[in-house]
């Protein structure tokens, strides 16, 4: 049933969309990319169009590649903070004798759910701070290439940071 509706709802909007876009007078532009005023580059004259460009300087190519590693890097340190604070909160229940003790919830649970909020909090802030640092030095041309390659930092930040203590409750098996 999801797929049929999925489908057909799809369908649907592509009729609308061409509907909407043939009444607006719309129907075969394309999307312009502005280009940054924040962009440094040299200009080149391209040969076969006779306009001006820019050229990408060496310096972003390697800034875009080096910020691939840091961002793994960055990813990394988060996830093993956030499961050396799971194993923690493992640890200290198994020493209380299983989780039926006053302890357990006063002092496990509470201080290990508190360390871990606090952790996804400051790597929240460092992730997005370093995101926004990294994309700015890599240069990007336009509006559209910059935002692009923002949204993919902060994604991939907030997917492992927020999601792993999830991810590892629901498939590690300790719900306590």
């Amino acid at each position: 049933f999801l797929a049929l509706w999925s489908t057909l709802f799809l369908e649907t909007w592509k009729r609308r969309q061409s509907e909407l876009a043939h009444s607006w007078g719309v129907m075969n532009t394309t999307i312009e990319h502005v280009p940054r005023p924040q962009f440094r580059g040299n200009v080149k004259l391209d040969l076969w169009t006779k306009k001006t460009d820019y050229k990408v300087p060496k310096r972003s190519v390697r800034a875009r590649i080096i910020s691939v590693p840091i961002i793994l890097v960055f990813v990394a340190l988060s996830c093993v903070v956030t499961i050396y604070i799971l194993l923690y909160k493992s640890d200290f229940k198994a020493d209380s004798g299983g989780g039926g003790s006053k302890a357990w919830f006063t002092g496990g649970a509470l201080s290990t759910g508190l360390l871990c909020a606090v952790a996804m909090m400051i790597f929240d802030q460092v992730g997005q701070n370093l995101s926004l640092l990294l994309t700015t030095k890599e240069n990007h041309k336009t509006y559209w290439g910059h935002e692009k390659s923002l949204r993919n930092k902060f994604v991939t930040f907030q997917l492992f940071n927020f999601y792993l203590a999830l991810f590892w409750t629901a498939f590690h098996g300790d719900y306590g």
